[in-house]
């Protein structure tokens, strides 16, 4: 009898926030004895309009019919229509139980990032520690469910320590990015709205864009504002000074998206979900000194992370358009394999004669509307035993999707 298998729909998995979620899922998965089969694009976005097509369509290779339950990372599903056509393939295909994280569709069943007692504690940090009282409260839209979460929590914080919420404090204008954050900050340096003890912004991002306003205006952060952000994304340790963050409970998330979808498979209500999670991560925006564990994180982790400049430098793009033709191009690819740490396991499978020679010389033949009926594996590489192969397949069959414990890369292209 096969292990049951969860299928977790993404985007842009090596990415902050669905790298931590992907770990409490797999994690949890793996404890309960189950595969994990992700199915995810490289990016989130992009303007180039053939390459979103392309990113696209790694999503029809899902075969509902060989999942168990589904887990469904809506919020990073970002491609103009990608949402829209998940659902609708959810809605024709799928038969097993469904989980959207941070996220809604129709009535099925959805669970979010738990942002209130982190968020609370963020506030309470700049109560306690820096004595501020009159704190603002800077985030996107209230409709969006994590400015709710967000909001609760600062709240509570107030609540908390006898301080009356005062409207005024409290800004939906920030629009979660830097822009739209720097004109409410413009807004307080000029006197257009009520200058606060501090900014508390609902995003890294938009903390730096406050930051970055008020440096351009000739004044400092935290001398002149105390600035803290939320989600303690890389770009945060980055700015100058760090920005006072906390790391949401990205890692409970993605358990509790395991224990929901477990229970829902065998017909029970989920169990033991974890609720305590999150971290209030200490840069110098708030006048703290900063915590090196938080802001020089990736240097102490270096050792377990590819390096970045090795991929910038390895020139894997200039060498892969010069292959001469095809066989030369999967050599060159199986040698950038040592470029994506840690793999186990790696297929790459193209459509039928989609490598001929008029194209590996340049010239493009029309681009296909979906994959091919026959598909050719090219490259298997288990354990580090780099292998070209010709093996043609029924994509119906999906029969290249082996399934193991460890982690995966397989790739399509039409």
């Amino acid at each position: 009898m096969r292990r049951k298998r969860i299928g977790v729909i993404l985007s842009e998995a090596e990415s902050y926030y669905q790298e931590r979620i992907l770990k409490g899922i797999m994690t949890k998965a793996f404890e309960l004895d189950y595969d994990v089969l992700i199915f995810t694009s490289f990016v989130k976005q992009s303007f180039l309009q053939d390459f979103a097509f392309g990113e696209r369509q790694i999503y029809d290779a899902i075969n509902y019919d060989k999942l168990d339950s589904v887990i469904v990372l809506a919020d990073t599903l970002k491609m103009p229509g990608l949402f829209d056509k998940i659902c609708r393939d959810i809605d024709e295909k799928c038969h097993v139980p469904v989980v959207f994280v941070d996220g809604r569709y129709k009535d099925y069943e959805s669970i979010y990032t738990r942002d209130e007692i982190p968020f609370m504690h963020l506030i309470e940090h700049l109560i306690e520690v820096h004595g501020c009282r009159k704190i603002m409260f800077l985030s996107g839209p209230l409709e969006v469910a994590t400015t709710r979460e967000r909001l609760a929590g600062y709240k509570r914080a107030l609540e908390k320590h006898g301080i009356e919420y005062d409207e005024e404090l409290v800004c939906f204008d920030g629009g979660f990015w830097y822009d739209k954050a720097a004109s409410v900050a413009n807004n307080i340096i000029y006197g257009r709205r009520k200058k606060p003890d501090a900014i508390a912004c609902c995003g890294d991002y938009m903390a730096i864009g406050v930051v970055h306003e008020y440096q351009k205006n000739g004044l400092r952060v935290p001398e002149d504002m105390i600035v803290a952000g939320y989600d303690a994304i890389d770009e945060a340790i980055e700015c100058v000074p760090a920005i006072t963050s906390c790391s949401p409970p990205l890692f409970e998330t993605g358990v509790n998206a395991v224990i929901t979808v477990d229970a829902r498979i065998r017909g029970v209500e989920p169990q033991g979900l974890m609720e305590d999670g999150g971290k209030v991560e200490i840069g110098a925006s708030c006048g703290c000194h900063e915590d090196y564990s938080y802001t020089k994180r990736d240097h102490l982790s270096a050792q377990d992370k590819i390096n970045y400049h090795d991929f910038l430098d390895s020139n894997m793009m200039e060498d892969m358009a010069c292959a001469k033709n095809s066989d030369d191009l999967m050599a060159k690819i199986q040698y950038f394999l040592y470029l994506i740490l840690g793999q186990k396991r790696y297929y790459l499978c193209l459509n039928e004669d989609c490598l001929g020679e008029h194209e590996i010389v340049g010239e493009m033949s029309a681009v296909l509307e979906s994959y091919t009926d026959n598909m050719v594996l090219n490259i298997r590489s288990v354990e580090g035993n780099n292998r070209t192969v010709s093996m043609r397949f029924l994509t119906a069959k999906r029969s290249f999707l082996t399934l193991t414990r460890s982690v995966q890369h397989l790739m399509l292209f039409s």
